[in-house]
């Protein structure tokens, strides 16, 4: 890690403790924090899914195109599921930070 890495980390915790200072900026760190994981567990999500049905136009049997099917549903069952869990878990965090 160079110099300006540990600059910048600095100064984003540095900045972040002084916005927590006050309850809004606690809130607004919580949801801020829970936005971009929920942002990118989506865009995860999304490209696993457009890659298994792509991969359910390569497949040559039946059975590959089944379980091609049965990937692409358990692929957009769990990236819903992890979604809704973490925004679960913003919601309580904002309710303790309240």
């Amino acid at each position: 890690m160079r110099l300006w890495h540990t600059t910048y980390a600095v100064f984003v915790f540095a900045m972040m403790f002084t916005v927590a200072r006050e309850p809004a900026g606690r809130v607004a760190i919580v949801i801020f924090i829970t936005g971009l994981c929920v942002l990118v567990c989506t865009l995860t999500g999304l490209m696993l899914l457009f890659r298994t049905v792509g991969s359910l136009g390569e497949a040559d049997g039946l059975f590959e195109a089944v379980q091609c099917a049965v990937a692409t549903l358990v692929v957009g069952t769990v990236a819903a599921y992890i979604v809704v869990t973490l925004l679960g878990i913003g919601a309580s965090l904002v309710q303790r930070v309240i």
